[in-house]
């Protein structure tokens, strides 16, 4: 079934995601108001795995929810700024590190039902640290954990970012 875009408005927009409102029409005549929002370029996720085999990660406190969470290092891209760019600028700023390797493993809509974005999600492999530079916004410590840590606390509901669980079942469901 294909809706018809009937009008489009910009509700608000901030350096990051504008907000809309698209008026539509259903193949059966109905008309109403689609709510959504829009990121500038998506955002670039790394799956830091180190030498020794353990990954990488985050536990970032995230405003929104009021609490700490664990995820995979990733960003925001600028809207014509290379992914692999925004990547290498994330994994620097959140973990310190530089990937001698990078492989693009899957591209997902996160959430595709409010907002218009994707989340480039890529393996990061060769890494040399060289010191982290996160934002003075992100409240984070860096962390190495072995995947069978990663498993348990996916089972025991402590990491909960959907990004960051979609790109762990993208990275086992490869068998890398």
């Amino acid at each position: 079934m294909s809706w018809k875009k009937i009008d489009e408005e910009i509700l608000n927009e901030n350096p990051w995601t504008t907000f809309r409102r698209r008026g539509f029409e259903t193949a059966d005549g109905k008309r109403g108001d689609y709510f959504f929002a829009q990121t500038r370029g998506g955002c670039a996720m790394a799956i830091p795995r180190l030498p020794d085999g353990r990954f990488v990660m985050v536990n970032i406190y995230r405003f929104l929810t009021d609490e700490m969470s664990i995820e995979f290092p990733a960003g925001g891209i600028e809207t014509d700024q290379d992914p692999i760019d925004g990547l290498k600028m994330e994994l620097r700023q959140e973990v310190g590190y530089e990937a001698g390797s990078i492989k693009l493993l899957h591209i997902i809509s996160p959430s595709n039902g409010v907002i218009i974005d994707e989340s480039h999600i890529y393996l990061c492999e060769d890494l040399i640290f060289v010191g982290m530079d996160h934002e003075w916004s992100e409240d984070l410590t860096a962390m190495t954990v072995t995947e069978t840590e990663i498993d348990q606390m996916v089972r025991e509901n402590k990491i909960r970012c959907a990004q960051t669980l979609a790109a762990w079942a993208i990275y086992k469901s490869r068998a890398v």
